[in-house]
């Protein structure tokens, strides 16, 4: 009885031990251990989506900088069409250009003070655009037919955006154009001379100070009432 009781606190020692140091290990050791490793875990799985969005954000980043020229290109072709000013002596020097081309024999230009665009599709729900201003300019053109017709269509080609409101033609001795295509290609025919009356809008992002009034030499000599421009050393073609 004694060699058993002896066995018995001996394995009951063993089994206390045992237990004693499966508890130390599992508080101190296994218990920290796994908590890091989960902790370890969500940070990982975190990490990954995170990686997830970042090769999403890079993918877009790649289409959109292969975008970006047509981007760009299609920006500076906005920005010509309608610029951050009305820039009126550079609009000139376009028209001067495309009437030396068209062959007119003289061009007179008359802008109005810009003002705030209005949009809207009827009179009643119009209203005024802080963010977009038209200037209104009166045009005067003269030439043959073929001369004032070539002109009026380089107009559309320009880089700048041109409404043409009205063209009100007249012949050289002051009579109004007949509007009927025989009579119009009669006066093309017999090279009669006309004068073109063109009422044209343009636009910009925004309106500086000053009025317009300064006068200006256009392509063949005639003096033009424009507007003071951006560029002093612009307001005469060559």
């Amino acid at each position: 009885m004694r060699n058993l009781t002896l066995r018995q606190r001996i394995f009951g020692a063993t089994t206390v031990a045992a237990l004693l140091i499966i508890t130390i290990f599992y508080f101190l050791l296994w218990k920290p251990t796994s908590n890091k490793i989960a902790t370890e875990s969500g940070a990982l799985s975190q990490a990954q989506q995170q990686l997830t969005t970042l090769n999403g954000q890079v993918s877009s980043l790649k289409s959109f900088q292969q975008q970006l020229p047509e981007a760009q290109a299609e920006a500076n072709r906005l920005t010509s069409a309608v610029p951050t000013t009305p820039e009126l002596s550079n609009f000139i020097l376009a028209l001067n250009s495309i009437s030396q081309k068209s062959g007119i024999t003289f061009m007179s230009i008359s802008p109005a003070q810009a003002i705030a665009a209005t949009v809207g599709g009827s009179t009643s729900t119009t209203s005024a655009n802080p963010n977009l201003y038209q200037v209104e300019v009166g045009l005067q053109v003269g030439g043959g037919y073929f001369q004032v017709l070539d002109f009026i269509n380089r107009l559309d080609h320009l880089p700048r955006l041109v409404i043409v409101n009205s063209v009100n033609l007249t012949s050289s001795n002051g009579t109004a154009s007949p509007q009927s295509s025989t009579s119009t290609t009669m006066a093309a025919n017999s090279g009669t001379q006309l004068a073109a009356s063109l009422k044209l809008t343009i636009f910009s992002q925004s309106a500086p100070l000053g009025e317009p009034g300064s006068p200006s030499t256009g392509p063949a000599g005639a003096t033009s009432k424009v507007a003071p421009p951006s560029n002093p050393a612009a307001t005469t073609a060559g």
